[in-house]
């Protein structure tokens, strides 16, 4: 007769320690550093040539794309509307939170002439692809 009362207060005591477990380990794992990357970029006849064709990051990074270019340009980061209006003369950065999941195109529009945002004729360079933590 005492034997059961044990038991279940054993199963109970056990089932609220995985409880526990589980509950630090999800805490712990939503605590995940966010990681600072930064990427040389370089556009070269309207390519980029050291690059993946997708950068992947996890939400919460802060990225820093370091741009240069052998013509003007704009570029944009669809998504996020970060913008940046590029001279060969200059390295352009571009600095945000990945604060958004998904793909997003990352596009050049206005080659040549100052990189006019008037020409919305756009090359899409590259992707970013930003994973859930």
């Amino acid at each position: 007769m005492t034997q059961l009362p044990v038991n279940r207060r054993r199963r109970r005591l056990l089932d609220c320690g995985v409880a526990l477990a589980l509950v630090g380990a999800s805490v712990f794992a939503s605590g995940a550093r966010a990681e600072e990357r930064v990427l040389q970029l370089r556009i070269v006849g309207r390519k980029v040539e050291n690059a993946p064709a997708t950068i992947r990051v996890k939400l919460r990074d802060r990225i820093e794309l370091r741009w240069t270019t052998d013509e003007a340009t704009t570029i944009h980061v669809h998504g996020y509307d970060v913008e940046l209006a590029l001279d060969p003369a200059a390295e352009g950065r571009m600095r945000f939170e990945a604060n958004a999941t998904g793909r997003y195109p990352i596009g050049a529009h206005g080659f040549g002439a100052g990189g006019s945002k008037g020409s919305h004729r756009e090359v899409v360079l590259l992707y970013l692809e930003v994973l859930p933590e």
